[in-house]
């Protein structure tokens, strides 16, 4: 009864989706689907950029003449929830507590290439973990770099294993500091563009990121299918484009990287990571496909603020034990008002054989879903967003879920005002309903929770 019910959820969810007037999306973050919507005409003068104003306040125009940016953001949440306990994880992601939340502030400084598209003018041809955009390629060698710290509750699942996540100054605190990226990266003028990041960088999978570009991801909360995948790596990424043309743009991933949320590489092996990308070519469709795969042995993060990955599994003999991660996003404009994405994941563990905690992974574990999302602007101040996602781990082999299998079925809502250039408020529902042995939500004691929240997003 309790499937069927939750399959009507979503069902009806989808069909609310799908039921929205046609229109289209605005610019998102990296791996958010859909490019940028023009501009609409008018006769008043453009907003001033909120995306740097600080800095340029302080220090002039001195640094973007030289095609260098440094901007800040934060994002608080105010969240209240069904749960009678503080924790609302799993299912509010990356928040994790009622009450007020320091979510973000961050700062970025960056150049050229590796600031986020559009910041000096038109986006370039080719843009790391972005894809392929219309236009030239430059005939010379670029290297620009990228230098990202964010404080905040956040903080605690953008930790690097052996390097700022064994360290003990904020190991017990709320709010975590670190640096979620460190690279520079090196356009080649290689067939139809090459760009090769090297360094530490947030993950390219996933349709959700947290890359913050302006405007933020279109939720809050994030989805089970980002919870389940990694969020940042260490190592080298190319993308090469290799066609430009009527038939669309595409391009295409390659690197290695040391695992999972990974700075000491711990089982000794690399992982081996790569996509392909798809953008039509008036730019309105786009399709990404997405892997990584590397020994998943030993590589866990024994708690939030640690590093590493979400999964335990362990050999006692030293055996390679596979792990995948893949992600499948579509998205599409209808206008210039209405966008849509679907996201597909699929992720395995190969088992271990030993086992000392409920979430040991000691036999083969599969986790996969899909999410529906919609974007609807009914002004240039106000939008809505809604979301449907399906999600199963068949043997709860992600921590925080600690052992408990089954199927989630959730819907998310939210109302996006912009009060001014540089800020943003969304008030968000969520709805989380769990089908399997065991309960998931509430420190795993019930299967329902209604979350909702307030959520303030700056720039500076």
């Amino acid at each position: 009864m309790m499937k069927r019910s939750s399959l009507a959820l979503v069902g009806a969810s989808l069909g609310v989706l799908m039921a929205f007037p046609a229109a289209a999306q605005d610019t998102t973050n990296a791996e958010t689907a859909g490019p940028p919507a023009p501009a609409a005409a008018s006769d008043a003068a453009p907003a001033p950029n909120p995306t740097g104003a600080l800095a340029r306040a302080v220090l002039g125009d001195g640094l973007e003449e030289h095609k260098i940016m440094l901007f800040g953001w934060g994002e608080v949440s105010a969240i209240a929830s069904t749960n009678d306990s503080k924790d609302v994880s799993p299912a509010a992601f990356f928040n994790t507590e009622r009450g007020v939340n320091l979510n973000q502030l961050g700062v970025m400084l960056c150049s050229g290439r590796a600031c986020p598209p559009f910041s000096f003018g038109p986006a370039p041809a080719l843009h790391n973990r972005v894809g392929p955009f219309p236009g030239p390629t430059p005939d010379h060698v670029t290297v620009d770099f990228n230098v990202t710290a964010i404080y905040g509750q956040d903080m605690q699942f953008l930790k690097l294993s052996g390097l700022d996540g064994d360290t003990g100054f904020d190991r017990d605190k709320d709010l975590k500091l670190g640096l979620t990226q460190a690279y520079v990266d090196v356009y080649l003028p290689f067939l139809k563009g090459t760009s090769v990041m090297l360094g530490s960088f947030q993950t390219p999978l996933e349709n959700d990121i947290g890359y913050p570009f302006s405007p933020p991801n279109w939720f809050a909360t994030h989805t089970y299918g980002f919870q389940h995948g990694p969020a940042k790596h260490v190592g080298a990424l190319a993308q090469t484009r290799i066609a430009s043309g009527p038939a669309g743009h595409f391009s295409v991933d390659y690197g290695v990287v040391l695992g999972w949320n990974d700075w000491d590489n711990r089982n000794k092996d690399l992982d081996f990571i790569g996509g392909l990308r798809w953008r039509s070519a008036d730019m309105r469709t786009w399709i990404d496909v997405e892997a990584i795969y590397g020994n998943g042995a030993d590589d866990f993060g024994p708690a939030p603020g640690r590093g590493g990955s979400p999964y335990f599994a362990l050999s006692s003999t030293g055996k390679y034990l596979g792990r995948l991660s893949s992600f499948l996003t579509v998205s599409h404009s209808f206008s210039p008002k209405f966008q849509v994405a679907l996201e597909a994941s699929y992720g395995q563990q190969e088992a271990g054989d030993i086992a000392f905690v409920p979430w040991a992974i000691t036999e083969k574990a599969r986790w996969y879903g899909a999410n529906l999302a919609a974007r609807y602007n009914l002004s240039d101040k106000l939008t809505l967003n809604g979301r449907a996602e399906w999600f199963t781990d068949e043997k709860g082999a992600h921590a925080l879920w600690s052992g408990v299998g089954g199927d989630v079925y959730a819907a998310t809502g939210n109302v996006e005002y912009q009060l001014s250039p540089a800020i943003r408020l969304r008030a968000e529902a969520r709805y989380d309903v769990h089908d399997g042995p065991g309960k998931l939500f509430d420190k795993f004691t019930k299967d329902q929770q209604l979350t909702g929240l307030l959520n303030v997003f700056f720039l500076f």
